[in-house]
Order: C-alpha cells, then sequence, then structure tokens
C-alpha cells in the first residue's frame, strides 16, 4: 500500500488581505464597533484635537523642535513616502486576516481587543503630546502630491513619542502573541510574523527617511511600549527593533548607521535607568524634553 502525501496549502500572505474589510464589518458586531467608537474617541481627542487646537492658537502647549544632528545622516528619500503611507494599511490588514480566518463572530472579541490596544496608544502618547508639542525641521518638497498632502494635513507637532513607531511595533508583538496562543499552524506564524516586522522596521526606517520624524522620536516610542506592555514587548525586543534598522539599506554608510543606531539605543536604555526612580512612565520622556529644550535654547515653561 503506497503512502498518500500531504500537500501543504500555501500560506496566504498577510499583505494580500484587503484594507477595506475591517471598515465594513466592524460596525456589525457590539465588541468591534464599541471598540472602534473608542479607537476614534481617543484619536481625535490626543492627535487631531491637540494638533487643530493649536495650529488655531485655541491653546497653547510649548512646542520646541527635536532635531538631531544625526538626522543628517539619513538621507531624504522620497520615493519612501509610499512606505510611510502605507502605515494604515499595515495595522488595518491583520484584522482583515482574523476575520477571514475565524469568521466574523469568532474573530469579534480579537479584533476588538486589538484595536482597544491601538486606542490606548493614542491615550497614553497623548498624555506628552498634552504637556509639550514637539516637531522637527521638514524639508520644502512640493514636487510630490502626497507631500502636498501630507504638509496640508499634518500641523506637525507630535513627533515624541512617535506613534508610527509605537503603533508598528504594537501591531507586531499583539499578533506574534495571538498567534502563539490561538495556536496558529508553523507556517502561518512563520512567513506572517516575518511580514509583520519587516514591515514594522520599513516603516520605523520611512519615518526618518522622508524627514517625519527625528532619531529623537523613535526611543521615547519603544520606551513608551516596553514600559507600558512590555508582556507584549519586551526590551530585547526594543534593542533587536533598533539593530534592526538600516539593516539592508545601502544609502547608509556602515559608519552612519552605528551612529543611527548607537544614538537611538543610548537614548532608549537612558530613560529605561531613569525611569526605575520615577514615580510615572511620562517623567523620563518630560525630563528629556526639559534637557534637551534647555540645551537647544528654546523656551520651555512646563514644569
Amino acid at each position: 500500500m503506497k503512502n498518500k502525501t500531504t500537500v501543504e496549502t500555501p500560506v496566504r500572505s498577510i499583505r494580500s488581505f484587503p484594507d477595506i474589510l475591517p471598515w465594513l464589518t466592524m460596525p456589525f458586531t457590539k465588541p468591534t464597533c464599541t471598540a472602534y467608537i473608542n479607537l476614534v474617541r481617543k484619536v481625535y481627542a490626543n492627535f487631531v484635537k491637540i494638533q487643530k487646537q493649536e495650529k488655531k492658537h485655541k491653546i497653547h502647549i510649548p512646542i520646541i523642535y527635536i532635531d538631531s544632528e544625526i538626522d543628517d545622516k539619513i538621507p531624504f528619500t522620497p520615493e519612501k513616502v509610499d512606505t510611510y503611507l502605507k502605515f494604515v494599511n499595515y495595522f488595518v490588514r491583520p484584522i482583515s486576516m482574523l476575520v477571514t480566518r475565524f469568521g466574523l463572530r469568532r474573530a469579534a472579541p480579537i479584533c476588538a481587543e486589538y484595536i482597544n490596544l491601538i486606542a490606548s496608544l493614542y491615550q497614553d502618547a497623548g498624555t506628552i503630546y498634552k504637556y509639550c508639542l514637539t516637531t522637527t525641521h521638514r524639508p520644502v518638497y512640493k514636487k510630490d502630491r502626497r507631500f502636498r498632502f501630507i504638509y496640508k494635513n499634518d500641523p506637525h507637532y507630535l513627533c515624541v513619542p512617535s506613534l508610527h513607531i509605537c503603533i508598528v511595533t504594537g501591531c507586531y508583538a499583539f499578533f506574534r502573541n495571538l498567534f502563539k496562543k490561538e495556536h496558529f499552524t508553523p507556517q502561518e506564524q512563520d512567513l506572517w510574523n516575518k511580514e509583520l516586522y519587516e514591515d514594522a522596521v520599513a516603516i520605523g526606517e520611512s519615518v526618518l527617511f522622508v524627514k517625519q520624524h527625528s532619531v529623537n522620536c523613535i526611543p521615547a516610542a519603544l520606551y513608551m511600549m516596553t514600559t507600558l506592555h512590555g508582556d507584549l514587548f519586551t526590551t530585547y525586543d526594543s534593542v533587536e527593533f533598533i539593530n534592526s534598522l538600516f539593516a539592508g539599506d545601502t544609502t547608509i554608510t556602515p559608519e552612519n548607521r552605528i551612529q543611527i543606531n548607537s544614538h537611538i539605543n543610548f537614548m532608549y536604555e537612558r530613560l529605561l535607568l531613569e525611569s526605575t526612580c520615577c514615580d510615572t512612565w511620562q517623567e523620563p520622556v518630560r525630563h528629556w524634553l526639559r534637557i534637551y529644550a534647555k540645551q537647544t535654547n528654546q523656551p520651555l515653561d512646563c514644569q
């Protein structure tokens, strides 16, 4: 009797799941609808409203520039804007995967947990934004309509901590943990963890390539993640993420890459060490902002 050969079905790339499906399905279950409303409220209160009111001079939160000389070692690369703008698609597609794999009813509570995590990141980052607004000197680049769109719609006051970094690392960490907890197949875990991590690093690089963030924005975000969500994203994960930045890039010299990564690692470790003597996770970030403002001769009236 001949043995039958088992043929494994190829795992579908997570990048192939539709972006629109979550927006069509979230309103139709109570958990996801509630979580979606929570996300919208947190995004508006801690991201949109702050910048809108500051721009219209309805509030007066101190604003400081947080550029670093290290930023000059990263070339402005306009073509990376595509990767930068795929940020929303990045954290939405895994929801499509869950709905497709489990069906809406079973996926709903998992999706709600994930959406509420994203909402909490906006709220947590907002505690820093409401203390001090941070910005960088963006290049004037109007040749590309995508940059014109960014400059028109993003007042660019919320750099530290970088929500791009918080969300891509939070997404990756959440699903890495979920894949184990829900016993996804080894093939699914291998492919999807790899894709989510690669895309998280690429988006992390893109915020620096398109000059939407400074190297000073990255460690604050990673510090926030490991302090508040260390069960999902550890200090080891943060260091690995930092050391993965620009690993495959050929436009940055090895010497410059070492300086970039060393700068981010140093600031990240500094925040972690200082946090051991603080009552709240925010205080090391606020302290760094006060010191940086003083070093760069920028007025910062926060106490």
